[in-house]
């Protein structure tokens, strides 16, 4: 989405990125304040204050932060606002550009939620996991594998010649093929 707005935040213009984004049309957007749209000062007010403070000093501002959309529906934007100056200098207006990264957020926590369950089943059942990844010679195991091992986490995972050492030998000799 790319909305400009005047040196005060009000929409003067926007794409059809902003619409598929945010719900609201060009024509609803146009002269309002893009605050009070996206509910910023509600949500979000120190980063608002910190974003106003850099706009007026004619530095760029980005972060991530939640909005709303026009039906009232929380998203989470990954945004950048970069001060416009005229050819005389003046900082006539800001361009923003902004992503919604809300179903990204929404799988990364159920990502993050899953992988946590999947180590709290290993530890109540007393089973790890590993993996080798063939291109990269490398070998990568779980917490619970550390433990049944006695190996520290903090010391990273095996080399290949420490994992095979933990075999016996004559498995080693056929895992090496």
């Amino acid at each position: 989405s790319v909305i400009i707005t005047d040196c005060g935040l009000i929409v003067q213009w926007s794409n059809a990125a902003t619409r598929r984004i945010t719900g609201y049309s060009s024509e609803e957007l146009h002269g309002r304040d893009l605050l009070e749209i996206t509910h910023a000062e509600t949500l979000v007010p120190d980063m608002v204050a910190r974003m106003r403070v850099d706009l007026r000093a004619g530095r760029r501002f980005s972060a991530i932060a939640w909005a709303k959309r026009e039906n009232g529906e929380p998203m989470l934007t990954d945004f950048e606002v970069f001060p416009y100056r005229n050819d005389a200098g003046e900082l006539t207006a800001y361009i923003g550009i902004t992503r919604d990264i809300t179903e990204k957020a929404v799988a990364e926590q159920a990502l993050r939620a899953s992988e946590e369950h999947f180590r709290d089943a290993q530890k109540l059942a007393g089973v790890g996991s590993w993996r080798f990844i063939l291109d990269k010679n490398e070998i990568h195991w779980s917490e619970e594998i550390y433990r049944a091992f006695g190996r520290n986490v903090a010391d990273g995972p095996p080399t290949l010649d420490e994992y095979f050492a933990y075999m016996r030998p004559a498995d080693g000799a056929q895992h090496r093929e």
